[in-house]
């Protein structure tokens, strides 16, 4: 084999890797592909905004204290996509979908921490 063949060889290579890294280190910018594990709408906001009462079809009253920690991501949709959400400002009646992160600690309402949450409307 030549040494331009070997050189070529040796640049489609390199970009392979190239791109096969870049693929894998960005990863994918959004809520998790799997079910929500809270779906409903915001009862009440409590502590400035770090912890939301979320109601769901399952009981007239907030079923879940959800508990909002510097590790919560918050998308919203935005022109038919999803977002990261740079700043939200939780209120209630907004129906959202909720990740938790942790257990969920057998209480009632049930609490536990976001992971992440998308605010639906």
């Amino acid at each position: 084999m030549g040494t331009g063949k070997r050189r070529w060889l040796f640049i489609l290579l390199i970009a392979a890797i190239a791109a096969l890294a870049a693929f894998f280190l960005t990863g994918r910018e959004g809520p998790p592909s799997r079910p929500a594990d809270i779906e409903g709408r915001i009862a009440a906001v409590e502590e400035q905004g770090r912890v939301l009462l979320v109601h769901t079809a399952r009981s007239p009253e907030p079923d879940f204290r959800v508990r909002i920690t510097t590790r919560t991501k918050v998308f919203q949709r935005q022109d038919g996509g999803i977002v990261r959400a740079e700043t939200w400002s939780p209120a209630a009646g907004q129906q959202v979908r909720i990740w938790v992160d942790g257990p969920v600690l057998d209480s009632f309402p049930a609490q536990a921490a976001a992971g992440t949450i998308l605010v639906l409307d």
